[in-house]
């Protein structure tokens, strides 16, 4: 599992030390500047004055670190922590750098003070002339130690987060609050849908993750509610269906914010988003092979004269793995009578969001770092039967590909009923060194010939994946799946020296809505 060095948690300790050094104020920096002042949040209850982050203010409380004093946001178990008399300044060089690097969404801090606390990576919760946003601490500057308390950020960052086209180097400014906490975003008690009304307007929240333990498959949307619209929805939905099979965890933004709020998905921190941290916790894989962790990310994105596609499936997660996702959205959709143009592979140079980076945390937090990025286009997500049909699909095949649901030995035969809420059949075969592995003829039963199915190998060789055969299933005359055009019959001989896993993923839909169940069945031999 891919871990960036920056998502490493704030110790207890450390914020103990922040919570006792209260009382001293830093020196201002540089009067031409834009003077701030780091405080709590209302949301971030629990603190009656500035913390001084001073040298001297912090070694003076090491000897009463063991006392029982903690600071604690009202909605976090992670204490939050606060600065006075900070300045604000625009750094040409992050004015300077290319847009790929995300400036506008960045911020810099002094370097000792980023060191002590752990903040490289972490996202800040700012509040300027009363509006509120995020910004990703992406470096520290070195230089000006007399500046402890300097921000830095760019033109472009300061103007389209705080709704502003002045510069804070001109003008007559005051003094404006900036706030942070373990905890970026507002609690919220549930994943359901809430009313704006209920959560106030123009804030940001995040809604725990929900799930049982031993879930290994978990469906994410981080830019939820104004920032990329419809991906809330689409968790929301899937948790309507799947709610004892995965973990769900979602952040959503109220009003026109996606200026604001939007953190880029490999820059998305540990120590900033409660669900991530509780997923990554909770992940600890016991058999690669075997059991899976995957994380889903949803996610927008606005189609360009080269990438126009309704859904882009990308993430690190194996080109196949990926073919075999964008098979079955295409069987789900034609079963919804929704149209869905997605694309596999994001080789080549069409510009289109991919999602491979190792820090993306969908890669991060599943196994082997092979995690799946979903983008769509923006009129796509608005169409509430496509943005659940695409949803749906993925998330039946994943629960499928992850859930091990009968382990047949070799020879045997898995079979699993069906019902409409059913996922679809995941069965795993070892198969010992030398020995070839073929399909079986047998594919289960179906109702009529609007009915549709899909069926994938994988092979698992250590951190490796390997399609081996399968595809589209149709519904022939005798209720029975057979297999469609341009489907591959499995004959795999083992030689890697080791036994392998060999996995069977299988889908399918039913056009009869009053059919109680359809059968699907996967059969191996050893020849």
């Amino acid at each position: 599992m891919y871990l960036h060095p920056h998502r490493t948690l704030i110790s207890a300790s450390t914020l103990r030390l922040l919570a006792l050094a209260k009382g001293r104020a830093l020196p201002r920096a540089l009067a031409t500047s834009l003077p701030l002042a780091l405080l709590m949040t209302p949301g971030c209850g629990g603190v009656d004055g500035a913390v001084d982050l001073t040298d001297e203010a912090l070694g003076a409380a090491v000897a009463a670190s063991e006392e029982a004093t903690t600071l604690a946001c009202d909605w976090s178990p992670h204490p939050g922590y606060a600065m006075s008399n900070v300045t604000f300044e625009i750094d040409p060089g992050m004015d300077a750098a290319p847009a790929s690097e995300n400036m506008d969404e960045k911020c810099r801090v002094w370097e000792p003070y980023a060191t002590r606390h752990g903040l490289a990576g972490v996202q800040l919760r700012v509040t300027v002339n009363g509006r509120t946003a995020l910004c990703t601490v992406d470096d520290a500057w070195h230089d000006r130690p007399e500046a402890h308390a300097l921000v830095l950020m760019s033109t472009q960052g300061f103007q389209s987060r705080f709704g502003t086209t002045i510069s804070p180097q001109t003008g007559a400014w005051t003094t404006y609050p900036v706030s942070a906490c373990g905890w970026v975003a507002q609690p919220l008690s549930s994943i359901t849908s809430t009313p704006d009304s209920a959560i106030g307007i123009g804030d940001f929240y995040s809604a725990p993750t929900s799930g049982p333990a031993a879930r290994r498959v978990a469906f994410t949307a981080p830019h939820g509610g104004g920032i990329e619209t419809g991906t809330w929805e689409q968790v929301q939905h899937l948790r309507s269906l799947h709610a004892a099979s995965a973990h769900f965890w979602l952040v959503r933004s109220v009003g026109s914010s996606a200026r604001r709020w939007h953190i880029n998905s490999d820059d998305l921190s540990f120590k900033s988003f409660r669900g991530l941290h509780e997923l990554h916790e909770g992940f600890s894989p016991t058999n690669g092979e075997q059991v899976r962790d995957q994380v889903v990310g949803f996610h927008g994105y606005t189609p360009t004269a080269t990438c126009r596609a309704d859904a882009l499936i990308g993430g690190d997660a194996p080109l196949v793995l990926r073919q075999g996702l964008v098979s079955a959205a295409a069987l789900w959709a034609t079963y919804r009578d929704v149209a869905i143009d997605a694309i596999a592979d994001f080789t080549g140079t069409t510009g289109c969001p991919r999602g491979v980076a190792n820090e993306n945390y969908a890669n991060e937090l599943s196994d082997f770092g092979e995690g799946i990025h979903i983008e769509q286009s923006t009129t796509f997500k608005e169409s509430e039967a496509g943005r659940n049909a695409l949803a749906e699909a993925v998330a039946r095949y994943v629960l499928a590909y992850n859930e091990t649901q009968l382990t047949p030995a070799l020879g045997g035969q898995a079979s699993s009923a069906l019902s409409a809420t059913d996922v679809g059949l995941g069965a795993t075969w070892t198969v010992p060194n030398g020995t070839r592995v073929a399909s079986g003829g047998a594919y289960g039963t179906c109702q009529s010939s609007g009915d549709r199915g899909h069926v994938d190998w994988f092979v698992r060789a250590g951190a490796g994946l390997s399609r081996v055969g399968g595809g589209a299933l149709v519904c022939n005359g005798s209720h029975r799946f057979e297999p469609g055009a341009g489907f591959q019959p499995v004959s795999h001989l083992n030689l890697t020296g080791a036994p392998v896993k060999v996995r069977v993923v299988g889908v399918a839909y039913t056009k009869n809505t009053t059919a109680a169940s359809i059968q699907l069945k996967a059969t191996l031999g050893a020849t």
